[in-house]
Order: structure tokens, then sequence, then C-alpha cells
């Protein structure tokens, strides 16, 4: 129950995004009373903090340091929250893998020596959850139940991107973009499920074999699916999802070799070689070259060419020559 908890806590922060700035205020504060009273209650068993995807806790780190900045009246709040969470390994780890993040962690918490000392800290490896005597494999029912699951939130954001005729809307009409965004986060949710599920003891590592063996069971049309990814992530309209976009686009590439080809033959718009890369491999191309050595004129220069420039060299004095007498 905690968990679900905790899960709806992140839910409703990571939905602030898509609100309009009338309804913010009030949805920014049930979002911090409802994931900061669940995280309080996780406090006697901190394996309730485990298993949520990296963004959205790196996400939910973030929300909870700016609502503790902004509203002075919940700062210490916000602090015991984050104090909590970041003595959970695999949130330590997460405020760690983004610098600005792991810095305005430790601004905030500037009062406390405890925590910047556990700022300082190296983050720790994941590790086997029966090597930490945690919880035990789920059972083969259980398994197959989050497997349809998954399939059905794929199958659900794959109807919805059909709907858009598999381009994400550039028009502001109402409704419309909430719904296409909709599709984006079920294949997310769908993918962080599926990396969970096939998770194997080996250092955290995710079996790709049985990972695809769940995608492919469904009929899903990649590359359409890349095409209205890729559409989204070009609108300019979500842009605080481009994470997302590029962590369903990498985690399908590895699981669906279909996903991959389609890859291949369009290419990422988040790849392409910008032009300024094209400018700093060609300055570079020229320091080099400007530092090799190099010969001289007549060293270069081919024999019959030397001769003739000499016979017009000669030419040139004799005619000065004259021209004194």
């Amino acid at each position: 129950l905690i968990q679900q908890k905790l899960g709806t806590g992140i839910q409703k922060i990571l939905a602030l995004e898509s609100l309009p700035a009338s309804k913010k205020s009030e949805a920014d504060a049930d979002a911090f009373e409802t994931f900061r009273d669940a995280v309080k209650a996780s406090r006697k068993d901190e394996e309730l903090l485990a298993g949520f995807a990296e963004e959205d806790m790196s996400r939910a780190l973030r929300f909870v340091r700016r609502r503790g900045s902004e509203k002075k009246i919940q700062s210490r709040q916000a602090k015991e929250c984050l104090k909590i969470l970041l003595m959970h390994a695999e949130w330590h780890r997460v405020a760690h893998i983004e610098q600005d993040l792991k810095e305005s962690l430790r601004e905030f918490l500037a009062d406390s020596p405890d925590m910047q000392a556990r700022l300082d800290e190296p983050p720790a490896r994941p590790v086997d959850a029966e090597a930490k005597g945690g919880r035990p494999a789920p059972s083969k029912a259980a398994t197959e139940e989050e497997e349809e699951r998954i399939r059905t939130l794929l199958r659900t954001g794959r109807d919805t991107m059909q709907r858009f005729g598999w381009e994400f809307p550039r028009d502001s009409v109402l409704g419309d973009f909430d719904t296409a965004t909709g599709a984006c986060r079920a294949f997310y949710d769908a993918l962080n499920r599926l990396s969970s599920l096939c998770r194997t003891g080996s250092e955290n590592a995710v079996d790709v074999e049985s990972a695809g063996k769940v995608l492919s069971s469904l009929q899903i049309e990649w590359r359409e699916v890349l095409r209205f990814l890729c559409s989204m992530y070009e609108s300019g309209t979500r842009r605080s999802y481009r994470c997302r976009i590029t962590f369903i686009v990498t985690t399908l590439e590895q699981f669906s070799p279909q996903f991959r080809a389609a890859v291949v033959e369009r290419g990422l718009p988040w790849r392409k070689v910008s032009r300024d890369d094209v400018q700093a491999a060609a300055s570079q191309a020229a320091e080099e070259a400007a530092m090799s050595p190099r010969v001289s004129d007549e060293e270069s220069e081919p024999p019959a060419t030397f001769a003739i420039n000499e016979q017009r060299q000669a030419r040139r004095q004799d005619q000065q020559q004259q021209q004194q007498q």
C-alpha cells in the first residue's frame, strides 16, 4: 500500500508539467503532500523505495528540492523527505547521475553536515536482490500477469499513436496534446516494467532475450512507432519528454531487432551531426594540417614547370637590360 502511494505521488509530480498554470499551484501542493507522506511511511522498510525508474526518481528529487526552496514554510519537511530518500542506495545513485542535481541538493542541504557527507560518498553498485536477502523472484503466475500488463500498455500506446496518424499533433487542439502524450507515457511505463521484470542478478543486467520475446508477441508497426516518437521529439511542445523518448528508443533498440532496423533506416534527430560538430572537426583538421611538416615550393614543383619558370625569368632580365641601354 505504501509503495502504491509512492507511485501515486510520483505520477502526480510527473503530471504537473502538462497542467495549465491556473491549476498548477494546487496540484503542486497536493503532489508534495502525497509524496512526502508516502516517503515518511517508508522509513520502516527501505525496500519500499526500490524499483522506480531512474528518470522518475530524478524528477521527484528535483521536485522536492524546488518545493522546499520556493515554499520556505515547507523547507524543513522537504529536507526531511530528501534525507530519507538519499539514505536509500538507489535514490542516492540517481542523485549522482546528473551533476546539476547533485549540486542543487548539496546547496539545499547545506545546513546538514550528515547529508553533505552522504552526497560525497560514491554511489553503491547495483546488487542482486537475493544477495541482499531481498524479495524472492516472482511466481510464474505473477510474471505472466505482469507481462500481460506490459502488453496492454504497449497496445494502448500503439492505438493512440495510430489514431493520430503516427504523427504527434502540431496544432494546439484542446486535449490532443495530452492524449498523444499519453501514448508516450504508456510506452515509457511499459518498458520500465519490462526492464524490471527481465532484470537478472548479474549486476542489475537485463535479459534481452526474454524482453524480446514479450515484444515479439505483439503486432506493432515499429517503423510507425519510431515515426511518432521522432515527430514528438521534434515538435517543440513537449521538450520535457525528450529524455523519456530517448529512453524508449534506446530500450526498444536493445530489445527489438525490427525496431533497431527501423532506426538504421530512418535515423534519429538527436543523433544527427550538428553544424558545430562539423565546424569543430574542420578546425581540428586545419590545425593538424598547419602543424604538419611541409616541403618547399621548389621541392613540390614538377621539373618541367620549374624549367619554364627559369626561362621566363631569364627573358624578363634580358628585357630589363635592353631598356636600361
